[in-house]
């Protein structure tokens, strides 16, 4: 562990949180409402998403494979679910795009599905190759639950990336083999709320610079949380050219939050600079929760610039 200007001592008798308690597991996804319409299409499905006016559930039917030509986009405040069931449907970006663009504060979750091949469009209206899934701008949360997500780049948040716009949760997942050229090699998110993985398990995801998991950026605003959490998660063999092999956060101002890592497991990760977490200005607590075979050039598994660390049954 590499502290720096660091506020309390790290140990298993420091506890930061007060009352030290683990938060409660998240309540199971609630069925799609409203009732759903199915897509058989890319052209169906975009226009049901590009169209929509009011909140719409989307079903896509078990061993369907949509293969997307183009982002498809959401601009109006209103809440897209996709979903499927059984093996799942498959969305397929043919290593050419990403898949959804979201602004206008518009909410997506994706439920029960295959992505795969996702790679981030050029466009510099929304900050150049970002989001190799989705790419959320002024929008609304965005939440990935029992999906497989593979092979997905970008230069920011392999992923997931967001500017300015809520929060994003991945939720019983399983994510593999994505990347970012820059920052966040599964998420990206700056001046934007709480960044979750909850149950969900993450392997070989790489950022050539910050966060091979999750970059999370918060400063000016109060409402940016910036709060990261990894929860009853696996985490193995993701690094960062820099910092953070897992995690880089870095909050300024009057932005507040926490990483929070409990009940985890974060296996062979690395860094330049914190091999499963870097942390400037937050708090850093690991409870209930093993990190090993981690390495960087300073703090193998924790590399703290300023704030404090806690650990606790870790």
């Amino acid at each position: 562990i590499c502290l720096r200007r660091t506020t309390g001592r790290v140990g298993p008798s420091h506890h930061r949180l007060t009352p030290l308690q683990s938060p409660p597991p998240p309540s199971p996804p609630s069925p799609l409402s409203p009732p759903s319409v199915a897509a058989a299409s890319d052209a169906e499905l975009r226009s049901l998403i590009e169209g929509a006016t009011k909140d719409v559930s989307i079903f896509l039917a078990p061993g369907l494979h949509l293969k997307l030509s183009s982002q498809i986009r959401c601009s109006s405040n209103v809440k897209v679910v996709v979903a499927s069931s059984d093996e799942g449907a498959k969305l397929d970006g043919q290593g050419r795009t990403g898949l959804f663009l979201l602004t206008g504060s518009c909410s997506l979750t994706l439920r029960g599905l295959a992505i795969v091949n996702g790679r981030a469009n050029y466009d510099m209206a929304y900050f150049g190759r970002r989001g190799g899934v989705v790419v959320g701008v002024g929008a609304g949360d965005v939440e990935i639950i029992d999906s497989t997500v593979t092979g997905c780049t970008a230069e920011g948040g392999g992923v997931v990336f967001m500017e300015s716009s809520g929060a994003v949760s991945l939720i019983d997942s399983n994510v593999a083999g994505c990347s970012a050229d820059y920052a966040g090699g599964v998420v990206y998110a700056r001046q934007s709320g709480a960044v979750m993985l909850i149950g969900s398990i993450v392997t070989s995801c790489t950022a050539n610079i910050n966060g091979g998991v999750i970059y999370a950026n918060a400063k000016e605003l109060p409402q940016e949380s910036g709060a990261v959490s990894l929860i009853g998660s696996t985490v193995t063999g993701c690094s960062a050219g820099f910092g953070g092999g897992v995690v880089y956060a870095v909050y300024q101002g009057f932005a507040s939050g926490a990483v929070l890592i409990i009940r985890s497991t974060v296996t062979g990760c690395s860094a330049g600079e914190g091999g499963a977490t870097f942390t400037d200005a937050i708090d850093l607590s690991v409870i209930d929760s093993t990190i090993s075979g981690c390495n960087a050039t300073q703090g193998g598994a924790v590399y703290v610039e300023t704030g404090s660390a806690s650990l606790a049954r870790s």
